[in-house]
């Protein structure tokens, strides 16, 4: 559920040259160190029951959930789908100002109900964390310290579609797009924190929604499974590559309210997904 109103500006600086910097405001940045402690009895016993504490490993991680604004949904793409580690500046409004070092997006999703906004959330995972105190030299400097953005065109649903999946004439009524890198955080006798955060295994899933009773395009029956050629577009990212799919008919208390739902996994070919941004 979108909140009223952007709350705060984050900045992107690439640990490498594959993708550029970016600028964006959020709705919401809820990222946070995790931390506990272990407690144990001495060795030696004894009636007082004296304990040794000490802390555990922690883990530096959150969500952002913001609205698409228009040409940013390829740079929001890469980003997770290859998975490239940078540093990430927040700047709330109440000025509190955050930098999280060597951050990953673990999870990706966009979002979108027929006549509403394009809403997308990262779930990111960092190394370590810390307040904002950058000299006029740094290159967050100005984000953090006259936060701003453009004035950008925010997405909607008319820029949202799905081809190949069902007939042309069928209206949808609810499109999720989800990638999910599995991401790995090795910890070592170096840090309490993070040493190192691989990818696992990434998975791509989604749910399509229609209203009325709607089979896909090629599906003759309705248990059938099947997989099929599908390109989504989300505002200037179009995305084509296989996908796997149960669908089911959702019959709510009004029987005008037929729904179709049709949950998709996409396919793993020898070629990636054909992007176009």
């Amino acid at each position: 559920m979108i909140i009223a109103g952007f709350t705060g500006v984050g900045f992107i600086i690439p640990n490498n040259n594959s993708i550029s910097t970016r600028i964006f405001r959020f709705v919401n940045a809820d990222l946070t160190l995790t931390q506990g402690v272990n407690t144990y009895l001495p060795s030696y016993g004894g009636s007082q029951l004296v304990r040794i504490v000490s802390p555990t490993t922690g883990d530096v991680t959150g969500r952002i959930s913001f609205i698409l604004v228009e040409n940013s949904a390829s740079y929001w793409y890469s980003m997770a789908y290859d998975a490239e580690p940078f540093d990430l500046y927040l700047k709330y409004y109440n000025g509190i100002c955050r930098v999280f070092k060597s951050t990953y997006i673990n999870t990706l999703a966009f979002s979108c109900k027929a006549g509403s906004l394009v809403e997308m959330s990262l779930d990111t995972i960092s190394k370590e964390h810390d307040d904002y105190s950058g000299s006029i030299s740094d290159p967050a400097y100005d984000a953090m310290n006259f936060p701003y953005t453009i004035t950008e065109k925010l997405v909607n649903w008319t820029k949202v579609s799905i081809q190949n999946l069902f007939d042309s004439s069928i209206e949808l009524s609810d499109i999720t797009y989800n990638i999910n890198n599995n991401l790995r955080v090795i910890k070592t006798a170096e840090s309490l924190l993070p040493s190192l955060i691989n990818r696992g295994i990434q998975e791509v899933t989604g749910t399509v929604s229609t209203f009325g009773a709607n089979k896909p395009m090629y599906a003759a029956q309705e248990n059938e499974i099947f997989n099929a050629l599908v390109t989504f577009s989300f505002d200037n990212l179009v995305i084509e590559h296989k996908i796997i799919n149960h669908w089911s008919y959702r019959t709510p208390l009004s029987a005008n309210l037929i729904s179709t739902s049709l949950d998709w996994t996409r396919v793993d070919t020898v070629n990636p997904p054909t992007v176009t941004l």
